[in-house]
């Protein structure tokens, strides 16, 4: 059996950490183990203790804005005490790649880089331009959640293309889970636009609240359903109060029972400023939903074929019609899940391959 040291910035319910999570409950675990070393301290609704009863050891990481020199070194001796051979760094950036530099100190032999995003903020890639050739130089393996993930992560170099899988069978759309859920929080008769993402200037909050702002002056009875936490959550519900929308926005922070909130929803909406491959996207396709995204995150997400890119620059009247058009169409929610398997996203071969690749 070989143990597998995860690097990645959380255990907090993101589309990354859910599709290691996922990965790991897959994995054959008589050959395989992951342990995980994370930057962030976990919350009440993250995954620290799923990780736990799969049998996974927690590490906690400093802050690389406290000094590279004592990051590096606690991982150095993380690897080194613990004989980790494969080394697996999940990252936006290349700058996330040095953490792989102090795993081949400690003796790591084998250090994976893993692409989830197709660009970061100014400042950090500035960083990742200078790195990048430092950082392809010294990993063994090259992973991305997609291709233009992996062209933006390691340019012309060869990269495998990791799926980012999930469980089918779980997000798969139910009439009688959908029913439920919309009694639950009493949008019976509403329609439902849903979002999920962490609280963060990337994810372009305030233009969903345009966005329903402008649905409600044309006269849809609509509620806007917010999954997820995170730093700029508190101006976003300022936001919210400013324009008298209260009652039609549910702040519903880091949930366990996405796949059941996902039902509920009438249409799926993704203004993000830019993605890797966001596995919501693929989560929401097997539940059938419509979804409405900005022309910002790749189109490789669209595994069904039916999704809307919409520009950024456009009027919001324009998403406002769009998702009015879309929550209206009739259509057939039960064979997303198929599709999408078609696509390659199911968990149990995407753990497949991924076993065969650490075991070689």
């Amino acid at each position: 059996m070989i143990r597998v040291l995860q690097i990645i910035g959380s255990l907090n319910r993101g589309g990354a950490e859910t599709f290691l999570i996922n990965l790991y409950k897959n994995i054959d675990h008589d050959k395989i183990r992951f342990d995980f070393a994370i930057y962030d301290r976990p919350n009440e609704k993250s995954y620290f203790d799923e990780v736990q009863k799969l049998g996974g050891r927690v590490f906690f990481l400093p802050d690389k804005s406290k000094g590279f020199t004592n990051n590096i070194r606690i991982i150095k001796k993380i690897v080194k005490e613990n004989d980790y051979e494969v080394v697996w760094r999940h990252t936006n950036s290349c700058v996330g790649g040095i953490d792989l530099i102090a795993a081949k100190l400690g003796g790591s032999k084998r250090n994976i880089l893993h692409s989830h995003n197709t660009g970061t903020n100014k400042l950090e890639k500035y960083l990742h331009w200078i790195l990048r050739p430092i950082v392809n130089a010294m990993i063994t393996d090259r992973f991305a959640c997609g291709k233009v993930a992996g062209e933006w992560m390691y340019g012309e170099r060869n990269f495998e293309i990791v799926p980012n899988g999930i469980d089918l069978k779980n997000f798969s759309f139910s009439q009688e889970t959908r029913n439920l859920y919309r009694k639950q929080f009493q949008v019976d008769d509403r329609f439902v636009i849903g979002h999920i993402g962490r609280f963060e200037p990337v994810k372009n909050h305030q233009f969903l609240i345009k966005i329903l702002g402008k649905l409600k002056e044309m006269g849809t009875d609509s509620v806007l359903v917010l999954i997820g936490n995170g730093r700029t959550e508190r101006s976003i519900k300022d936001v919210v109060k400013s324009y008298g929308l209260e009652s039609s926005v549910k702040f519903l922070g880091n949930r366990n029972d996405v796949a059941g909130l996902l039902q509920m929803m009438d249409v799926f909406v993704m203004p993000s400023l830019y993605e890797g491959l966001p596995v919501t996207l693929v989560e929401a396709q097997v539940a059938g939903l419509p979804c409405v995204v900005s022309d910002r995150i790749t189109q490789e997400v669209d595994l069904i074929g039916d999704m809307d890119y919409l520009s950024l620059e456009l009027p919001v009247e324009v998403w406002a019609e769009k998702i009015i058009e879309r929550g209206q169409q009739q259509r057939n929610r039960d064979i997303g899940a198929e599709k999408v398997k078609e696509a390659g996203y199911d968990i149990k071969e995407v753990a497949k391959k991924i076993q065969n690749l650490l075991l070689v």
